[in-house]
């Protein structure tokens, strides 16, 4: 099985940062964090502790050629499965994403960042991800979605203070093809900090 060390690498240009307890990574400063309003979100059963929308802001009339979503889960108030189980349910995870039809993850896919809703394609087959202080899964893909095509980045990890994270970096194929370096960066930052 395939681990890529991760290791953070900061955007260009003049990066922004988002911190959410300590966890935090970068993205270009012509992004701006989007209030959602309030909502309440939950993943897979569980509350959301922080969510983010991070986007170029939309022209009138055209919407952002890039969104990035950011979740990070609180663990329950039992905490969350010991070192051995965390491997574990990471390796169930890698093992249903590499074994999943393009319909599964078309709908695993339609509430990222923009949002898939046909055509799933792995253009980097799911893979483990070590360093920076996570352990997780990352990712990459395109899509058709209601804007149109889409290049995207999927990260989920854990970090060692039990908070369990989700990063999707999407943006129109046009605009990913012509700033590449910089939006692969975003999920690239992705970095645990003891506090």
């Amino acid at each position: 099985m395939a681990v890529s060390t991760w290791a953070a690498a900061a955007p260009e240009p003049a990066p922004a940062k988002y911190t959410s307890g300590a966890t935090a990574f970068r993205y270009p400063s012509g992004m701006q964090v989007m209030a959602d309003g309030g909502m309440v979100h939950i993943v897979n059963g569980h509350p959301v502790a922080d969510h983010a929308v991070i986007q170029i802001p939309p022209t009138q009339g055209t919407k952002s050629p890039v969104v990035v979503l950011y979740e990070s889960i609180a663990p329950p108030p039992d905490g969350w499965p010991q070192e051995e189980t965390i491997q574990a349910i990471i390796d169930e995870t890698l093992a249903w994403q590499t074994a999943a039809t393009p319909a599964q993850l078309l709908r695993e896919h339609r509430q990222t960042a923009i949002g898939c809703i046909a055509g799933f394609t792995f253009t980097d087959p799911p893979m483990r991800i070590e360093g920076a202080g996570l352990q997780g899964l990352v990712h990459s893909y395109t899509c058709l979605s209601r804007q149109g095509p889409i290049v995207g980045t999927f990260l989920t990890a854990i970090t060692p203070d039990g908070m369990a994270h989700r990063l999707s970096v999407e943006a129109s194929e046009s605009y990913w093809h012509s700033h590449a370096a910089e939006l692969d960066a975003i999920a690239h930052s992705l970095a645990y900090s003891a506090p």
